[in-house]
């Protein structure tokens, strides 16, 4: 897959985020020592990702932590156990899990390496404690995460013009 599909996505979510909420890559230095703390190459859709977003990717994560830039960026698996121990769950999270998000606390975002440059993202979540595929790659996910960011900015304009013209 070619870099274009990430600077749609960028261009996309630069549209719709707030102002000064910035977007912002990491190096490739950056990259190549998360690649050496976790001992595997990544995939190049999220290598892809990291070098366009992987210090911050503006409005689609707020909330989550995910990035490059946040100290614990790389001790997100340890996070994510926690997750699945406190779930009372007999999931065990594969070796080659790769955690990319855990969202407040009580779910978490992975794919597994070696299932491609563009592997599908599976989530666990405490109130359904067990691995669940959702996406077919990493790229379509992050489509559908920028859609969904899409439709929630359509709705905030049409929420304000409707008020706006409520007061006039």
């Amino acid at each position: 897959m070619g870099v274009q599909w990430i600077s749609a996505i960028e261009a996309r979510l630069a549209a719709v985020g707030d102002p000064g909420v910035v977007i912002e890559g990491a190096t490739e230095a950056q990259i190549g020592a998360l690649e050496v703390e976790i001992g595997r190459p990544l995939p190049e859709t999220y290598r892809q990702f990291l070098r366009s977003m992987g210090h911050s990717a503006g409005p689609l994560f707020r909330g989550s932590d995910y990035s490059l830039a946040q100290p614990h960026c790389l001790r997100l698996r340890p996070l994510a156990q926690r997750v699945i121990d406190r779930s009372a769950s007999q999931y065990r999270l594969p070796e080659n899990a790769f955690v990319f998000l855990v969202h407040h606390g009580y779910q978490f975002l992975f794919f597994k390496l070696g299932e491609g440059e563009d592997p599908p993202v599976y989530r666990f979540s405490d109130a359904e404690p067990s691995e669940m595929r959702i996406a077919d790659s990493f790229s379509s996910f992050l489509q559908s995460r920028v859609a969904s960011h899409e439709r929630i900015a359509e709705r905030k304009l049409a929420a304000e013009t409707a008020l706006e013209e409520s007061r006039s």
